[in-house]
C-alpha cells in the first residue's frame, strides 16, 4: 500500500503478492503521505487539499468507509496517521495541533499542544498509555519539542526541549524510552519522565528516523548505517 504522484493527480495504490493491482484510489492530495493499513484490511491514510487536512478510511474491497476534514490548520501538511489497536483510534497532527479519530470516523477532534508557531512534524507513536508526537518551530533557530501526552485525556506529561527540527518517526520501548533524531545529525533518547538519558551527536546531518529492533537502535547519517545499544 503506497501513495504515488502521477500528473495530473496523485494516487494511493495497493499491491497483491504477486505484483499485481489491486486497488487504486485516485486524488489530488494523497502523494505525501503513508497510509495504515489494520488487521481487517482497512486502510487508512492523510492527504493534503486546498491548505486543509482530510482523513479517508477504505475498505478491504476499496469501498470509502469514512472520510473527515479538519479546516482549523490551514496550510499545514498533517501527520502520516498511526492507529491505535487497544482502542482503535486514528491520530495525526497538523499546525500545533493532534488529531484524533475513533473507529466509527463519525467525528475528528482536536486538540491545542504546542504553541501556535510550531508545526506537526512527526507520526503519533503509541505506547501502552502514553502518546509521542514532535513539533518543529517555525523559526529554524527555535528547535523543535516532543510531547509526551496521557493517552486517556491528553494532558501533558512532560515536554523536551531538541536542537533543532526532529525527524519523521519516533521510536518508544516497552519502558516508555523515546528515541528520535534531529536534521543536525543528533540521535537522542529520553526516558519515561521527559529527562535526556543520552545523546549522540553525529556531526553530520541526518532526515533518517532510529528503528528499535530487539538488538537495539539502528540509524543512519551520512554514508554510515550503525547499531547502537540504548
Amino acid at each position: 500500500y503506497f501513495s504515488t504522484n502521477l500528473n495530473p493527480s496523485s494516487r494511493l495504490q495497493a499491491l497483491n503478492s504477486e505484483g499485481e493491482p489491486i486497488m487504486e484510489k485516485i486524488n489530488s492530495g494523497f502523494y505525501y503521505f503513508t497510509p495504515v493499513v489494520l488487521a481487517d484490511g482497512t486502510v487508512i491514510t492523510a492527504s493534503y487539499i486546498s491548505g486543509h487536512q482530510w482523513f479517508t478510511a477504505y475498505s478491504s474491497t476499496g469501498s470509502q468507509s469514512w472520510q473527515l476534514t479538519y479546516t482549523g490548520a490551514y496550510n499545514n501538511i498533517p501527520a502520516d496517521p498511526s492507529y491505535d489497536t487497544e482502542t482503535g483510534t486514528t491520530y495525526s497532527a497538523a499546525g500545533p495541533k493532534l488529531f484524533n479519530i475513533q473507529s466509527n470516523g463519525l467525528v475528528l477532534n482536536s486538540t491545542d499542544i504546542a504553541p501556535w508557531d510550531y508545526v506537526a512534524t512527526t507520526m503519533v507513536a503509541i505506547g501502552a498509555d502514553t502518546l509521542y508526537v514532535g513539533f518543529n518551530s517555525t523559526n529554524p533557530a527555535s528547535g523543535s519539542m516532543l510531547y509526551a501526552l496521557n493517552k486517556a485525556d491528553l494532558t501533558e506529561k512532560w515536554s523536551f526541549a531538541a536542537d533543532s527540527r526532529i525527524n519523521q518517526q519516533i521510536a518508544v520501548d516497552r519502558d516508555g524510552k523515546a528515541y528520535f533524531s534531529t536534521e543536525t545529525g543528533v540521535l537522542y533518547g529520553v526516558g519515561p519522565d521527559g529527562v535526556q538519558k543520552w545523546a549522540i551527536q553525529a556531526a553530520t546531518p541526518s532526515t533518517i528516523s532510529p528503528v528499535l529492533t530487539n538488538g537495539g537502535l539502528i540509524w543512519g547519517f551520512g554514508s554510515k548505517v550503525v547499531g547502537i545499544m540504548p
